[in-house]
């Protein structure tokens, strides 16, 4: 299986099956004390193949902090799910459920059972401007980067304020199935003094990005728009 540096994991067949990632987290370099092993299975919506795992040999700087001497790579999903330090891969023929499916990476909800924390939420962020930098009056290109786990981002708006009046960005084609989407917006900056500026993603599937995200008690997903400062002199 690891004879390549980046290869697909081969599918089940069997249409209840799942496939179970093993790693330890005494691996961890910065670790001594003994834990016990993580296991996740991705439930039955993701095929294996979409899971990938990769090695020291595809990406040269991949140390043991992040993931050596294998790791996997879960496009789409939040980072938790790309486990690191891969120890041992299981298929089963039967949907795992473990401790990480049930006990932890949860949304708990304060009105509806919990949900599994898997795909990432729709989000955009400005990237330039820095937040807090102060820029010379008169045109200014703001740029930011947007993804979403549900489907390309289509749609990216700016707001040069704290409230409403949101203007449509220029958003990229995706230039892979797996990467973010570079967007820009041409500004106008010829007020001075200083001004937020907030950016809010709409994907493919219709999921746009919430001023406030919904609530759960440990905080996961949260992809609610930001506010970044800036001041133009």
């Amino acid at each position: 299986m690891y004879s390549a540096p980046f290869c697909h994991i081969p599918s089940c067949t069997v249409a209840s099956a799942s496939t179970i990632f093993r790693w330890p987290f005494s691996n961890r370099s910065r670790r001594s004390s003994p834990d016990p092993p993580f296991l996740l299975g991705p439930p039955g919506t993701r095929s294996a193949n979409d899971c990938r795992p990769a090695s020291r040999n595809l990406f040269r700087q991949l140390n043991p902090d992040h993931g050596a001497p294998f790791r996997l790579i879960v496009p789409h999903w939040y980072g938790v799910a790309s486990v690191k330090w891969l120890k041992h891969i299981d298929v089963l023929t039967e949907p795992y459920v473990g401790e990480f499916e049930t006990g932890h990476y949860m949304y708990q909800w304060a009105d509806r059972p919990p949900e599994r924390v898997t795909v990432m939420r729709v989000r955009a962020r400005i990237t330039d401007p820095a937040r807090g930098a102060t820029i010379p009056a008169g045109s200014y290109t703001v740029r930011g980067k947007a993804w979403s786990g549900t489907g390309p981002v289509t749609q990216v708006h700016v707001s040069l304020t704290g409230e409403g009046d949101w203007h449509p960005a220029h958003v990229e084609p995706p230039k892979g199935p797996y990467q973010w989407q570079d967007w820009s917006f041409a500004w106008q900056a010829t007020e001075r003094g200083r001004h937020s500026l907030r950016a809010r993603a709409t994907d493919a599937a219709g999921n746009t990005q919430p001023e406030v995200p919904p609530w759960n008690r440990l905080g996961y997903g949260n992809n609610a728009i930001e506010v970044s400062y800036v001041d133009v002199r």
